[in-house]
Order: structure tokens, then sequence, then C-alpha cells
């Protein structure tokens, strides 16, 4: 029977990757790699384990992660006895006494289910969710209200997450023992949120750094990601965990052997590569927007305009806008994992498993009187 241990190791191979490169970047223990693509079960310590890892790594490695794990229930499906007694008895008769015990739960069955439309279906309710938990329902005693009353309060205790959300919604951010509430007020070009009495607006693709606490130190970024069609709001929240100071956004490079650009654009202390690809020409410079997409797992840092600098590990399907006035500096573990459009201008960073610095900047023509944008590598 077809199983998945081979399509594991074939795709791994035909990448060029290793079995310790895997484990660095899924996260997932060489024995455990190992195990998947031997097929060897038992070395799992539950099929849980074994159905997450196996997920994981089906998609660092862009293979159909459902797919594999049908092929696996299905082998376990064969693995087990055939009930031959059951078959055997399948026309033994029903007693009388048995069709009654069927027909009294059938009616409380229907019972419960007209309980739970009149108490819930037909009652507006609030949801709470919490990052990661099953959501709980409450009932909301009042009839007055209609369906479209149902509204959200997100608990938001990770470190970054991208969520949709409508309006109405409203987010709980908790920091020293105190929960902060920003609530959803109206969403289109520009999305406006309440928070302590007064209006955060924010344009698309938008940041805002926000020092909840009043200690002069950045606590929480929101990013404006975009909106669809049904008027939904899609939101970056990064829980922002290096010091930033409230009074020049600054964060402390004293950890991170990334290259700072020099505030007169003096680019003689890089050595760059002869790869410079032309982006766009403008008059003069202007602001630009870059738009990252991760197609797997990776560690990227970037750099703005001498004023800002994160590092993060980013997951499959996380987005990350950026909006820049001179230059970027960008640092990833994983080019093939990073999809990267500047101003609708898709770029081509890499390999698989390269990693790879890249500088966004504006050139001056002299002959031409005019810019460029332009994407080089930093050796």
């Amino acid at each position: 029977m077809e199983l998945f241990g081979e399509k594991l190791k074939e795709a791994r191979e035909s990448k060029g990757y290793s079995v310790e490169q895997i484990a660095r970047e899924t996260k997932i223990s060489k024995h455990f790699i190992v195990a998947l693509e031997n097929e060897e079960f038992s070395t799992f310590p539950s099929e849980t384990y074994l159905i997450g890892f196996l997920k994981n790594y089906a998609d660092f490695l862009s293979l159909e992660p459902d797919r594999l794990v049908t092929l696996y229930r299905n082998f376990k499906i064969q693995e087990q006895p055939i009930p031959m007694d059951e078959l055997l008895n399948m026309k033994k008769k029903v007693s009388p006494f048995f069709i009654v015990i069927m027909s009294l739960a059938g009616i409380g069955l229907v019972a419960g289910i007209l309980f739970v439309l009149m108490n819930f279906v037909f009652s507006p309710v609030t949801i709470t969710k919490v990052a990661g938990e099953v959501p709980v329902v409450e009932t909301v005693a009042n009839s007055n209200e209609n369906m479209s009353a149902l509204q959200e309060e997100y608990l938001f205790k990770e470190e970054i997450v991208t969520k949709v959300f409508r309006q109405g919604d409203s987010i709980r951010f908790p920091l020293k023992n105190k929960d902060y509430i920003f609530k959803i007020q109206s969403i289109s070009d520009k999305l406006e949120m309440v928070y302590d009495d007064q209006i955060l607006s924010f344009g698309l693709t938008e940041e805002k750094y926000l020092d909840l606490d009043k200690d002069n130190q950045y606590d929480l970024k929101l990013t404006y990601v975009g909106s669809s069609e049904n008027k939904d709001a899609k939101l970056m929240l990064t829980k922002i965990t290096v010091s930033m100071t409230a009074k020049d956004p600054q964060i402390d490079q004293s950890d991170i052997d990334l290259p700072v650009v020099a505030s007169n654009s003096n680019y003689s202390k890089y050595r760059l590569k002869n790869d410079a690809e032309k982006i766009l020409v403008a008059r003069t410079p202007e602001n630009y927007n870059i738009n990252i997409e991760f197609q797997n797992y990776c560690l990227f840092r970037y750099l703005l305009d001498d004023k800002l600098q994160e590092q993060r590990y980013f997951y499959k399907d996380d987005p990350l806008p950026l909006s820049v006035n001179r230059e970027a500096v960008l640092w990833m573990s994983n080019a093939d994992a990073v999809k990267l459009s500047i101003n609708g201008n898709d770029i081509k960073l890499g390999n698989p498993g390269e990693v790879k610095t890249k500088l966004v900047h504006w050139v001056k023509n002299e002959q031409a009187n005019n810019y460029s944008l332009e994407i080089v590598s930093i050796f």
C-alpha cells in the first residue's frame, strides 16, 4: 500500500535539504524526521504527535499535508481486524423493549434540540475567543436585539498574530495586570478603532506603535493589512518584546548583527554585490510599500529608514506590510520562503535554504536627472 515515507524523502532530496536542515527549519527533532521517512510509527509518543509532525514536514516541503495524513489513516484502518462477530450477527432480531427505548430516546433528542434553538439560536450571543482555545458562547438575555448584534472579543496574548475582525469586534490586550480594550468602530479604506475614549485611524498597510502603560516604551504594534469585500478588516497584532522608546522608535541593536544604514544614505560601508535590480523610476524619491508573505517558516529581520528594526520567526501565510520612506534592509534565513513585492512588482529573492540580505534604496541617475528604486544584495 502507498504510504508517505518515500514521498517525504524524495521531496527533501530533490530540494537539496539534509535532515539536519529540515530539523532546524521546522523545529522537529531529527529523530522524528527519520522516523517519518522510514514510517516507524512506534517511535512517536502518540498518534497526535505523529500527525502534527507529518503535517508540518509535508507543509515545509510543499506537499499536500491532508493527502499524506489520509494515506496514514487508511493504512491504520487496514491494520485493524475485521469485526466478524458483528457482521455475522447483523440479522439478529431486535427486541420490542429495545424499540421502545430507542423511541423514548428520539423524543428526548427532539426536545433537547428545541431547547437549544429557543435559548441560543433565537437569542443574540457574544463570543469570547482566546488565542489557541475553543470559543466559549454565553447567552445574552435581551430578546429585543437581533443577530446583527453578534460581536467577538479577542484576547491577544501571543507574540504576533494576523486575524480578521468585523465592525463592533474588540481586542483585549493584557499588560502588567491590566487589560487594554480596542473596539473596531468602522472599516473601509481607513480603519477606525476606539481606545481609551480616543479614535485611532489607520490607512491601508499603516502601522501604529502604542505606549499603553505610559512608561516611555512601546508595548503594541497594530498594522491594518487590508479589508475584504465583506467589509472585514485584517489586522496584524504584534506584541513588542524588545526595547523601543516611545520618543524615538529605535530598537536596541546590541545583540543583532544586521548592518545599520547611515542617516546620510552613504552606502560605502556596505559590500554590495553586482546584482542590482531596478524596480521603478521617479523624478524624486517617494514613499513606497513593501508587501511580504511567508511561504514557509523563516527568521526575518528588517531595518527601515534608520529608525526601526525588528526580528521575528514568521510562519506560513503570515503577512508583513511595510511602508518605507527612503531605504530598507531585509535579512532572511530562507530566501525561498519569502514572497516579496514592492509597489506591486514581484521580486525573486533566492533559492531554498539561502540566507540573504537585501538593500532597497533610491539611487540618483545623474545623466537622466531622476531616481531609480533598486534592490541589491549585501555581502
